[in-house]
Protein backbone atom coordinates (compact mmCIF):
# COMPACT_ATOMS: atom_id res chain seq x y z
CA UNK A 1 0.00 0.00 0.00
CA UNK A 2 0.96 3.36 -1.17
CA UNK A 3 -0.51 5.03 2.02
CA UNK A 4 -3.91 5.83 0.24
CA UNK A 5 -6.51 3.83 -0.67
CA UNK A 6 -6.32 3.91 -4.55
CA UNK A 7 -2.64 2.34 -4.55
CA UNK A 8 -4.46 -0.73 -3.79
CA UNK A 9 -6.83 -1.29 -6.44
CA UNK A 10 -5.44 -2.86 -9.24
CA UNK A 11 -3.67 -5.44 -7.42
CA UNK A 12 -6.77 -6.41 -5.63
CA UNK A 13 -8.49 -6.27 -8.76
CA UNK A 14 -6.22 -9.16 -10.44
CA UNK A 15 -6.16 -10.92 -7.14
CA UNK A 16 -9.33 -11.49 -5.59
CA UNK A 17 -12.86 -12.97 -7.35
CA UNK A 18 -15.07 -11.28 -4.71
CA UNK A 19 -13.29 -8.03 -5.88
CA UNK A 20 -13.96 -8.02 -8.72
CA UNK A 21 -17.15 -8.74 -8.05
CA UNK A 22 -17.38 -5.88 -6.25
CA UNK A 23 -15.98 -3.42 -8.78
CA UNK A 24 -15.35 -2.95 -12.57
CA UNK A 25 -12.00 -2.50 -13.32
CA UNK A 26 -12.50 0.68 -13.86
CA UNK A 27 -14.22 1.78 -10.64
CA UNK A 28 -11.19 3.21 -9.01
CA UNK A 29 -13.33 6.09 -8.24
CA UNK A 30 -15.75 4.08 -6.60
CA UNK A 31 -13.39 2.20 -4.48
CA UNK A 32 -11.96 4.80 -2.74
CA UNK A 33 -15.74 6.17 -2.28
CA UNK A 34 -16.25 3.28 -0.44
CA UNK A 35 -13.19 2.11 1.61
CA UNK A 36 -11.17 4.98 1.23
CA UNK A 37 -10.79 8.24 2.92
CA UNK A 38 -11.16 12.15 1.14
CA UNK A 39 -10.46 15.60 2.27
CA UNK A 40 -13.19 18.06 1.77
CA UNK A 41 -13.57 21.64 2.40
CA UNK A 42 -17.29 22.73 3.74
CA UNK A 43 -17.94 26.03 2.18
CA UNK A 44 -20.31 28.83 4.20
CA UNK A 45 -23.48 28.17 3.68
CA UNK A 46 -25.25 30.73 1.22
CA UNK A 47 -28.58 30.55 -0.59
CA UNK A 48 -27.23 29.76 -3.61
CA UNK A 49 -29.01 26.86 -4.63
CA UNK A 50 -27.22 23.84 -5.39
CA UNK A 51 -25.80 22.25 -8.25
CA UNK A 52 -26.62 18.99 -7.30
CA UNK A 53 -24.12 15.51 -7.84
CA UNK A 54 -22.83 15.19 -11.67
CA UNK A 55 -22.06 11.58 -12.47
CA UNK A 56 -22.01 9.03 -9.89
CA UNK A 57 -19.27 10.53 -8.03
CA UNK A 58 -18.91 13.99 -7.72
CA UNK A 59 -15.96 16.28 -6.53
CA UNK A 60 -18.92 18.63 -5.09
CA UNK A 61 -21.53 17.66 -2.62
CA UNK A 62 -25.68 18.77 -2.37
CA UNK A 63 -24.43 20.39 0.86
CA UNK A 64 -21.84 22.68 0.39
CA UNK A 65 -18.69 19.95 0.44
CA UNK A 66 -16.22 20.27 -2.27
CA UNK A 67 -13.42 17.40 -1.74
CA UNK A 68 -9.82 18.66 -1.94
CA UNK A 69 -8.20 15.06 -3.10
CA UNK A 70 -7.78 11.47 -1.27
CA UNK A 71 -6.39 11.54 2.28
CA UNK A 72 -4.15 8.72 3.50
CA UNK A 73 -5.74 5.55 5.28
CA UNK A 74 -8.17 3.19 4.30
CA UNK A 75 -11.49 1.93 6.01
CA UNK A 76 -11.42 -0.96 8.29
CA UNK A 77 -14.49 -2.90 6.96
CA UNK A 78 -11.76 -3.49 3.44
CA UNK A 79 -9.18 -4.58 5.84
CA UNK A 80 -12.15 -7.46 6.72
CA UNK A 81 -13.71 -7.97 3.63
CA UNK A 82 -11.34 -8.14 1.68
CA UNK A 83 -7.57 -8.59 2.85
CA UNK A 84 -7.79 -10.87 5.74
CA UNK A 85 -9.42 -13.30 3.36
CA UNK A 86 -6.64 -12.78 0.43
CA UNK A 87 -3.37 -12.57 3.02
CA UNK A 88 -0.89 -15.16 4.16
CA UNK A 89 1.44 -14.38 7.35
CA UNK A 90 5.04 -14.13 6.68
CA UNK A 91 6.33 -13.89 10.31
CA UNK A 92 10.01 -13.13 10.74
CA UNK A 93 10.81 -16.41 11.84
CA UNK A 94 10.31 -17.58 8.10
CA UNK A 95 12.59 -15.00 6.77
CA UNK A 96 15.18 -15.38 9.44
CA UNK A 97 17.76 -17.87 8.33
CA UNK A 98 20.39 -15.66 8.08
CA UNK A 99 19.91 -13.45 10.92
CA UNK A 100 22.19 -13.02 14.04
CA UNK A 101 20.89 -13.69 17.47
CA UNK A 102 18.59 -11.21 19.51
CA UNK A 103 19.58 -11.00 23.30
CA UNK A 104 16.54 -8.64 24.95
CA UNK A 105 18.77 -7.59 28.80
CA UNK A 106 16.13 -5.95 32.14
CA UNK A 107 18.62 -4.14 33.88
CA UNK A 108 17.21 -3.03 37.57
CA UNK A 109 19.49 -0.19 39.21
CA UNK A 110 19.98 0.81 42.73
CA UNK A 111 21.02 4.07 44.63
CA UNK A 112 24.76 4.06 45.20
CA UNK A 113 24.68 3.55 48.93
CA UNK A 114 27.56 6.36 49.47
CA UNK A 115 25.68 8.88 46.94
CA UNK A 116 23.15 10.89 49.15
CA UNK A 117 21.86 12.81 46.10
CA UNK A 118 20.65 8.55 44.45
CA UNK A 119 19.14 8.13 47.64
CA UNK A 120 17.66 11.53 47.93
CA UNK A 121 16.01 11.30 44.20
CA UNK A 122 13.94 7.99 45.06
CA UNK A 123 12.94 9.80 48.53
CA UNK A 124 11.78 12.28 46.56
CA UNK A 125 10.39 10.06 43.95
CA UNK A 126 8.13 8.12 46.53
CA UNK A 127 6.59 11.45 47.96
CA UNK A 128 5.07 12.44 44.65
CA UNK A 129 3.94 8.70 43.91
CA UNK A 130 2.48 8.74 47.73
CA UNK A 131 1.02 12.30 46.90
CA UNK A 132 -0.75 11.60 43.63
CA UNK A 133 -1.80 7.98 44.40
CA UNK A 134 -3.12 9.85 47.75
CA UNK A 135 -5.35 11.92 45.11
CA UNK A 136 -6.60 9.35 43.20
CA UNK A 137 -8.00 7.35 46.04
CA UNK A 138 -9.24 10.10 47.20
CA UNK A 139 -10.87 11.41 44.21
CA UNK A 140 -12.17 7.91 43.43
CA UNK A 141 -15.97 9.03 44.65
CA UNK A 142 -16.16 12.55 43.24
CA UNK A 143 -18.08 12.41 39.61
CA UNK A 144 -16.16 15.53 38.45
CA UNK A 145 -12.48 14.00 39.47
CA UNK A 146 -12.47 10.50 39.31
CA UNK A 147 -9.80 8.82 37.03
CA UNK A 148 -8.45 12.22 36.15
CA UNK A 149 -4.95 11.50 37.71
CA UNK A 150 -4.67 8.02 36.02
CA UNK A 151 -2.38 9.83 33.59
CA UNK A 152 -0.38 11.53 35.91
CA UNK A 153 0.61 8.35 36.96
CA UNK A 154 1.86 6.90 33.52
CA UNK A 155 4.18 10.17 33.56
CA UNK A 156 5.44 9.86 36.91
CA UNK A 157 8.23 7.35 35.99
CA UNK A 158 9.81 9.76 33.84
CA UNK A 159 10.38 12.07 37.01
CA UNK A 160 13.77 10.19 37.86
CA UNK A 161 15.13 10.48 33.86
CA UNK A 162 14.09 14.46 34.61
CA UNK A 163 15.08 15.76 37.56
CA UNK A 164 17.97 17.60 37.32
CA UNK A 165 17.73 21.67 37.49
CA UNK A 166 19.37 22.51 33.84
CA UNK A 167 15.54 20.03 32.67
CA UNK A 168 12.03 21.55 33.54
CA UNK A 169 10.61 21.57 36.53
CA UNK A 170 8.77 17.84 37.13
CA UNK A 171 4.85 18.76 38.59
CA UNK A 172 1.74 16.79 38.40
CA UNK A 173 -1.91 18.84 37.88
CA UNK A 174 -4.97 18.28 37.25
CA UNK A 175 -6.30 18.01 33.61
CA UNK A 176 -6.78 22.08 32.64
CA UNK A 177 -10.70 21.49 31.92
CA UNK A 178 -10.49 20.90 35.91
CA UNK A 179 -8.61 24.32 36.62
CA UNK A 180 -5.26 22.66 36.60
CA UNK A 181 -4.83 22.18 40.23
CA UNK A 182 -1.18 21.96 41.52
CA UNK A 183 -0.62 18.11 43.04
CA UNK A 184 2.73 17.82 43.57
CA UNK A 185 6.22 19.93 42.53
CA UNK A 186 9.07 17.46 42.32
CA UNK A 187 12.46 18.74 43.75
CA UNK A 188 15.04 19.05 40.86
CA UNK A 189 18.79 18.26 41.55
CA UNK A 190 22.07 20.28 41.04
CA UNK A 191 22.38 19.72 36.66
CA UNK A 192 26.53 18.39 37.30
CA UNK A 193 25.23 15.56 38.97
CA UNK A 194 25.05 12.25 36.88
CA UNK A 195 21.83 10.15 38.03
CA UNK A 196 21.97 6.40 38.86
CA UNK A 197 20.68 5.61 35.04
CA UNK A 198 23.11 8.56 33.60
CA UNK A 199 26.01 6.71 35.41
CA UNK A 200 24.32 3.38 34.10
CA UNK A 201 24.25 4.51 30.24
CA UNK A 202 27.94 6.27 29.78
CA UNK A 203 29.21 3.02 31.45
CA UNK A 204 26.98 0.61 29.23
CA UNK A 205 28.29 2.73 25.74
CA UNK A 206 31.69 2.66 26.70
CA UNK A 207 31.54 -0.45 27.14
CA UNK A 208 29.72 -1.15 23.65
CA UNK A 209 31.75 1.54 21.94
CA UNK A 210 35.18 -0.58 22.62
CA UNK A 211 33.25 -3.48 21.66
CA UNK A 212 33.05 -1.98 18.46
CA UNK A 213 28.79 -1.70 18.31
CA UNK A 214 26.99 1.06 17.04
CA UNK A 215 24.43 2.32 19.60
CA UNK A 216 20.69 3.17 19.43
CA UNK A 217 19.62 4.83 22.45
CA UNK A 218 15.34 5.79 23.08
CA UNK A 219 13.92 8.19 24.40
CA UNK A 220 10.15 9.05 24.92
CA UNK A 221 10.96 12.72 25.88
CA UNK A 222 11.83 14.39 22.99
CA UNK A 223 8.97 17.02 22.20
CA UNK A 224 11.28 19.82 23.20
CA UNK A 225 15.70 19.50 23.27
CA UNK A 226 15.72 19.68 26.68
CA UNK A 227 16.96 16.04 27.75
CA UNK A 228 18.17 15.02 24.42
CA UNK A 229 20.36 18.03 24.76
CA UNK A 230 21.62 17.10 28.20
CA UNK A 231 22.29 13.48 27.02
CA UNK A 232 24.25 14.48 24.29
CA UNK A 233 26.45 16.92 26.40
CA UNK A 234 27.00 13.73 28.77
CA UNK A 235 27.44 11.70 26.29
CA UNK A 236 30.14 13.42 24.75
CA UNK A 237 32.25 12.03 27.64
CA UNK A 238 32.52 9.38 26.00
CA UNK A 239 32.82 10.04 22.20
CA UNK A 240 31.88 12.78 20.02
CA UNK A 241 30.37 10.71 17.59
CA UNK A 242 26.73 11.39 18.89
CA UNK A 243 23.63 12.38 16.96
CA UNK A 244 19.98 13.46 17.90
CA UNK A 245 17.72 12.93 15.20
CA UNK A 246 14.73 15.31 16.23
CA UNK A 247 11.41 14.34 14.64
CA UNK A 248 9.91 17.46 14.83
CA UNK A 249 12.64 18.81 12.19
CA UNK A 250 12.98 16.19 9.74
CA UNK A 251 9.61 15.06 8.33
CA UNK A 252 9.15 11.12 8.37
CA UNK A 253 9.43 10.78 4.12
CA UNK A 254 12.75 12.55 4.88
CA UNK A 255 14.23 10.47 8.13
CA UNK A 256 16.03 7.45 5.66
CA UNK A 257 17.96 10.50 3.51
CA UNK A 258 18.54 12.27 7.11
CA UNK A 259 19.82 8.72 8.64
CA UNK A 260 22.40 8.29 5.53
CA UNK A 261 23.87 12.21 5.78
CA UNK A 262 24.16 12.74 9.27
CA UNK A 263 24.85 9.42 10.69
CA UNK A 264 25.59 7.26 8.75
CA UNK A 265 27.64 9.57 6.41
CA UNK A 266 29.49 11.06 9.36
CA UNK A 267 30.52 7.66 11.17
CA UNK A 268 28.00 8.51 13.65
CA UNK A 269 28.52 6.09 16.70
CA UNK A 270 25.30 7.28 19.25
CA UNK A 271 22.09 7.77 18.13
CA UNK A 272 19.60 9.61 20.57
CA UNK A 273 15.94 9.16 18.86
CA UNK A 274 12.11 8.60 19.93
CA UNK A 275 11.13 5.56 18.79
CA UNK A 276 7.99 6.33 16.97
CA UNK A 277 9.91 8.53 15.07
CA UNK A 278 11.81 5.42 13.64
CA UNK A 279 9.77 2.10 13.86
CA UNK A 280 8.66 1.82 10.65
CA UNK A 281 9.73 2.49 7.20
CA UNK A 282 13.67 2.57 7.69
CA UNK A 283 15.84 -0.12 6.69
CA UNK A 284 19.09 1.75 6.99
CA UNK A 285 20.01 1.34 10.40
CA UNK A 286 21.30 -2.21 10.42
CA UNK A 287 24.91 -0.98 11.25
CA UNK A 288 23.36 -0.50 14.63
CA UNK A 289 23.65 -3.48 17.06
CA UNK A 290 22.74 -2.26 20.67
CA UNK A 291 19.65 -0.32 21.71
CA UNK A 292 19.23 0.78 24.93
CA UNK A 293 15.56 2.19 26.12
CA UNK A 294 16.90 4.42 28.29
CA UNK A 295 13.13 5.54 28.58
CA UNK A 296 10.75 2.55 27.45
CA UNK A 297 7.50 3.45 26.00
CA UNK A 298 4.48 1.70 26.78
CA UNK A 299 3.34 0.42 23.49
CA UNK A 300 4.26 -3.36 22.84
CA UNK A 301 4.10 -2.72 18.85
CA UNK A 302 6.09 -0.13 19.23
CA UNK A 303 9.07 -1.70 20.97
CA UNK A 304 8.98 -4.36 19.07
CA UNK A 305 8.99 -2.81 15.91
CA UNK A 306 12.29 -0.20 16.67
CA UNK A 307 13.71 -2.86 17.69
CA UNK A 308 13.53 -4.94 14.55
CA UNK A 309 15.18 -1.83 13.24
CA UNK A 310 18.29 -3.05 13.99
CA UNK A 311 17.51 -6.78 14.16
CA UNK A 312 16.56 -7.46 10.31
CA UNK A 313 17.48 -8.52 7.11
CA UNK A 314 21.00 -6.94 6.37
CA UNK A 315 22.26 -7.18 9.74
CA UNK A 316 25.75 -9.10 10.32
CA UNK A 317 26.27 -8.70 14.39
CA UNK A 318 24.29 -10.26 16.89
CA UNK A 319 21.87 -7.76 18.61
CA UNK A 320 21.62 -7.04 22.24
CA UNK A 321 18.81 -4.93 23.69
CA UNK A 322 19.12 -3.49 27.37
CA UNK A 323 16.44 -2.01 29.09
CA UNK A 324 17.24 -0.28 32.54
CA UNK A 325 14.75 0.68 35.19
CA UNK A 326 14.77 1.62 38.79
CA UNK A 327 13.97 -0.91 40.68
CA UNK A 328 10.87 -0.50 43.59
CA UNK A 329 9.39 2.10 41.50
CA UNK A 330 6.82 2.51 38.60
CA UNK A 331 9.91 1.89 36.37
CA UNK A 332 9.63 -1.42 37.29
CA UNK A 333 6.45 -1.57 36.75
CA UNK A 334 6.19 -0.14 33.21
CA UNK A 335 8.62 -2.69 32.58
CA UNK A 336 6.85 -5.45 34.06
CA UNK A 337 3.48 -4.13 32.12
CA UNK A 338 5.35 -3.80 28.25
CA UNK A 339 6.52 -7.40 29.18
CA UNK A 340 3.77 -8.81 29.99
CA UNK A 341 2.52 -7.23 26.72
CA UNK A 342 4.85 -8.17 24.46
CA UNK A 343 4.85 -11.43 25.59
CA UNK A 344 1.30 -11.83 24.55
CA UNK A 345 2.06 -10.04 21.25
CA UNK A 346 4.19 -12.95 20.29
CA UNK A 347 1.76 -15.45 20.74
CA UNK A 348 -0.49 -14.00 18.38
CA UNK A 349 2.10 -12.06 16.02
CA UNK A 350 0.70 -10.98 12.70
CA UNK A 351 -2.89 -11.16 14.19
CA UNK A 352 -3.28 -8.09 15.67
CA UNK A 353 -5.85 -6.43 13.88
CA UNK A 354 -5.93 -2.99 16.23
CA UNK A 355 -2.17 -2.81 15.00
CA UNK A 356 -3.10 -3.62 11.13
CA UNK A 357 -6.20 -0.64 11.65
CA UNK A 358 -3.82 1.70 13.17
CA UNK A 359 -1.27 1.15 10.14
CA UNK A 360 -4.06 1.72 7.85
CA UNK A 361 -4.80 4.93 9.13
CA UNK A 362 -8.40 4.07 10.63
CA UNK A 363 -7.89 5.24 14.26
CA UNK A 364 -7.75 8.42 15.87
CA UNK A 365 -3.89 9.27 17.78
CA UNK A 366 -5.58 11.33 20.17
CA UNK A 367 -8.06 9.11 20.93
CA UNK A 368 -6.04 6.39 21.28
CA UNK A 369 -3.46 7.68 23.23
CA UNK A 370 -6.07 9.01 25.71
CA UNK A 371 -7.85 5.69 26.15
CA UNK A 372 -4.26 3.92 26.34
CA UNK A 373 -3.63 6.24 28.85
CA UNK A 374 -6.20 5.89 31.11
CA UNK A 375 -5.64 2.33 31.06
CA UNK A 376 -2.41 2.28 31.65
CA UNK A 377 -3.05 4.66 34.37
CA UNK A 378 -4.91 2.10 36.22
CA UNK A 379 -2.84 -0.60 35.49
CA UNK A 380 -0.08 1.33 37.22
CA UNK A 381 -2.24 2.45 40.16
CA UNK A 382 -3.31 -1.29 40.88
CA UNK A 383 0.42 -2.60 40.87
CA UNK A 384 1.40 0.71 42.93
CA UNK A 385 -1.41 -0.04 45.67
CA UNK A 386 -1.04 -3.84 45.58
CA UNK A 387 -4.23 -4.28 44.09
CA UNK A 388 -2.55 -6.47 41.27
CA UNK A 389 0.65 -9.22 41.83
CA UNK A 390 3.31 -7.78 39.62
CA UNK A 391 4.80 -10.34 37.71
CA UNK A 392 8.31 -11.86 39.03
CA UNK A 393 10.94 -13.21 37.36
CA UNK A 394 13.59 -15.81 37.75
CA UNK A 395 16.27 -14.03 39.36
CA UNK A 396 20.19 -14.60 38.47
CA UNK A 397 23.35 -13.80 41.12
CA UNK A 398 23.07 -10.18 42.57
CA UNK A 399 25.68 -8.28 40.65
CA UNK A 400 28.52 -6.64 42.91
CA UNK A 401 27.01 -2.91 42.63
CA UNK A 402 23.93 -3.56 42.70
CA UNK A 403 21.43 -4.93 45.69
CA UNK A 404 18.77 -6.02 43.50
CA UNK A 405 18.92 -9.24 41.05
CA UNK A 406 19.44 -8.92 37.67
CA UNK A 407 16.87 -10.77 35.35
CA UNK A 408 17.94 -13.32 32.97
CA UNK A 409 16.59 -13.33 29.56
CA UNK A 410 14.44 -16.18 28.17
CA UNK A 411 15.92 -17.42 25.03
CA UNK A 412 13.86 -19.48 22.71
CA UNK A 413 15.14 -20.96 19.07
CA UNK A 414 12.85 -20.32 15.90
CA UNK A 415 12.85 -22.93 13.16
CA UNK A 416 15.42 -22.06 11.57
CA UNK A 417 17.89 -22.50 14.56
CA UNK A 418 18.72 -18.80 15.25
CA UNK A 419 18.06 -17.88 18.79
CA UNK A 420 15.73 -15.41 19.75
CA UNK A 421 14.92 -14.43 23.45
CA UNK A 422 12.16 -12.85 25.15
CA UNK A 423 11.78 -10.27 28.47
Amino acid sequence: MGGYASSLFTNFWHLSPLFREEFDRTDRSGFVHRYGYRKTLREPETDQPSSGRRGRYTDRDVDGRTTLGEAPGVMPTFILRHLLPTSVLVHKEDLDCELPTLTEVPESLEPDPEDEHDHALLAEYRRIEAKVLTCVRRDRFSPDRSGRLLGALVELPSYLDRATDDLPPFEVRYPEALGGELVARARSFPACWKTPKERWLLTELSRQLERGQKVLVFLRHTGTAHLPERLMGLIREVTSKVAWLDAGKVPTHKRQGWIDRHVLGKDVQVLLVNPNAVRTGLNNLVSFSTALWYQLDWSATTYRQANGRIHRIGQTQAVTVKIPYYAATSQEVAFDLVAKKVGASLQVDGLDLQAALEAAGASSDRTAALATAMSLGQAVYEALTGKRKRPQSAPTAPRPARKAPARKPIHRTTSSGAQLSLL
